[in-house]
């Protein structure tokens, strides 16, 4: 596998260790070694079926692993309680999944501002005006989701990812069902948000049109 130099005596944003994982018996990932730099921005690459999904769930702590090790910042999230990985996942782990699962009897800030709730952090208005301002969404701040367009929800949920400053941020196929101009600006605005918090990124995708964007990869094949 495909190994991202994490730098001599840094603590990596992503260590994973002979991880395996199956679901009914069927081996969904192997895994042996594989390390993320902090800061470092990354591709989960393979064709549907191959187990993006399943080690995006691993990595956000949403998923115990059959196997094997997986670290975030130095944490294994195995060795975390319910409760302590949730407060772990809400303060250090952002995440767009491809359903975006915004609250819809909320307002856009009402979403941003029950992810800080959930994980514990103090509400902080000038950061979340500040958030949506810079993906063009400030002026949807008292706006419902069913008032917003696809790319407008698509935009919130970058902007509820990274609310609380993660130091690792997940994207599930966020490009998957758009235009390639489209394409080309949410990767744009995932990686300038990454940046702006000096987060590690990783976008599980089997996009092609987004491959050359990111030297560094974990490839995936499809279990027999």
């Amino acid at each position: 596998m495909t190994d991202v130099n994490a730098g001599a005596g840094a603590e990596p944003a992503v260590a994973l260790n002979g991880l395996r994982h199956e679901i009914g018996g069927r081996e969904i990932l192997d895994i042996a070694e594989w390390t993320v730099a902090s800061g470092r921005h990354a591709l989960l690459l393979g064709p549907s079926g191959s187990g993006k999904t399943t080690l995006i769930q691993i990595l956000a702590g949403l998923l115990t692993p059959t196997a094997g090790r997986a670290a975030i910042a130095g944490q294994d999230l195995a060795e975390l309680g319910a409760r302590q990985r949730d407060r772990f996942r809400g303060q250090r782990i952002g995440i767009v999944f491809q359903t975006l699962h915004l609250v819809g009897a909320l307002t856009v800030a009402g979403n941003l501002r029950l992810a800080r709730h959930m994980a514990g952090l103090d509400q902080d208005e000038a950061r979340l005006t500040r958030v949506l301002e810079s993906l063009g969404i400030g002026d949807k701040a008292n706006a419902r989701p069913h008032r917003l367009s696809q790319g407008e929800a698509q935009r919130v949920a970058i902007a509820r990812a990274v609310i609380n400053k993660p130091v690792l941020i997940l994207a599930d196929e966020p490009t998957s069902a758009l235009d390639d101009t489209n394409c080309d600006r949410v990767v744009d605005m995932l990686s300038a948000q990454a940046a702006e918090c000096d987060a590690t990124l990783l976008i599980a995708t089997h996009d092609g049109r987004i491959k050359d964007r990111f030297e560094h990869r974990l490839e995936l094949s499809e279990r027999p």
